[in-house]
């Protein structure tokens, strides 16, 4: 079985079958995926497989949502989510647990890793506040309640879910309706979600959960919505003196799926003053590939800036050979290789990397795509022997 496909099983919580779905290979560090609301699991699809080879990632339908089952009314509230997340969890045995979740979703992870912190290694909550805007969740009521539209094709339900959105581009719509859907009696596709969801969608305070909120938190907020405003991130920095806001630019209020965002996030992510989401962000990066060619210039900075933690410039060094150009990327590795004070084991990277672009581009005389699987595999191929030699393998 390929591991970072993604697999689907059920399992139980207060008895109702909740749907999961899994990439990567459960012995690596685990991340737990909580959509938005009236989403389902697989919105998560782009992102999950592109961080699948370093974690173990279990995307979540909450109840009422996907493939789950739909609960009785009145059990919609953020706690009985957080209660099934909590379920699936210790029924999985996960533990140091890096927890995303995109607003609602968010606040499911907020409350799950407030009253589970044993298990929580760190949160990120994406666009979305600890207070709710009652203006948003009455208007978000009042949709559904009014009833769900029925489409004749997936196509039509791709243009609603689009409506005027600019900021991703409209496979990103094509992939939701095709997840987000179901066929019912009269052939029509509907969504796949339980009306009773509004019923509990309420502007209900969270911050009770914030002050026992142990792990560390990222906030993630699109600098085009207006979610979580600056009355509310004044209020997280008092309870939380160690937060990271992070705005993004060119995003809205789901800022995982705007490709532009989310290179924008990693960049802020490399210049972050904790070391590991520094080194997450440039391995990530790497993995995005040429769409991230804005972000060359300043890697190149950090790279050739000695004061950096070595392993920081090891990874972007690594990360540089899929994002730049050779004319970009191989002059920058030969400076690092000529410099005979230089670290080490950054030294070995950049060999390394000089070495893979340049048989990546002798191939035919053409320039190989970075994001084929031969050019990875080449790469974590010579990123691996340089580890190897710096351990002394």
């Amino acid at each position: 079985m390929e591991i970072n496909l993604p697999r689907e099983r059920y399992i139980n919580s207060d008895n109702l079958n909740i749907h999961i779905v899994e990439w990567g290979d459960s012995n690596n560090q685990p991340v737990i995926l909580l959509h938005h609301v009236s989403s389902q699991a697989r919105t998560w699809d782009n992102f999950a497989s592109s961080i699948s080879d370093n974690y173990y990632v279990i995307a979540i339908d909450m109840r009422g949502h996907g493939d789950s089952d739909w609960a009785n009314e009145g059990e919609y509230t953020t706690e009985h989510y957080a209660y099934d997340v909590e379920q699936i969890a210790n029924n999985m045995g996960l533990k140091n647990i890096i927890v995303i979740g995109g607003s609602l979703g968010g606040r499911v992870g907020l409350v799950f890793a407030s009253k589970n912190p044993s298990l929580v290694h760190s949160i990120i909550m994406e666009d979305v506040g600890a207070v709710r805007p009652a203006t948003i969740a009455q208007g978000f009521a009042d949709r559904i309640a009014s009833g769900d539209p029925e489409f004749t094709n997936l196509e039509e339900c791709a243009n609603v879910l689009k409506g005027n959105n600019t900021l991703s581009p409209y496979s990103v719509f094509q992939h939701q309706a095709k997840y987000l859907t179901k066929i019912n009696d009269q052939g029509k596709y509907i969504y796949k979600r339980d009306p009773n969801i509004q019923k509990d969608f309420i502007p209900l305070a969270l911050w009770d959960y914030v002050k026992i909120l142990q792990a560390p938190l990222m906030l993630m907020i699109g600098d085009q919505s207006s979610i979580v405003g600056e009355d509310q991130q004044k209020i997280f920095k008092e309870l939380l003196p160690n937060i990271v806001i992070k705005l993004v630019a060119n995003a809205g209020h789901i800022i995982v799926r705007q490709k532009g965002a989310l290179v924008d996030l990693l960049l802020k992510g490399v210049q972050d003053t904790y070391e590991p989401i520094r080194i997450d962000s440039a391995r990530l990066m790497g993995k995005i590939g040429r769409p991230a060619a804005a972000a060359v210039e300043p890697m190149i900075k950090l790279i050739q800036d000695e004061t950096q933690p070595a392993m920081l410039r090891r990874k972007l060094v690594s990360a540089l050979a899929t994002v730049a150009t050779k004319e970009q990327a191989a002059p920058v590795f030969q400076a690092l290789v000529d410099n005979e004070e230089g670290d080490g084991d950054v030294t070995s990277m950049a060999g390394d990397m000089l070495r893979y672009i340049g048989e990546r581009e002798a191939v035919s005389g053409n320039e190989v795509d970075p994001n084929s699987p031969e050019a990875k595999a080449a790469a974590l191929e010579a990123e691996a022997n340089a580890l190897d030699a710096a351990a002394g393998k």
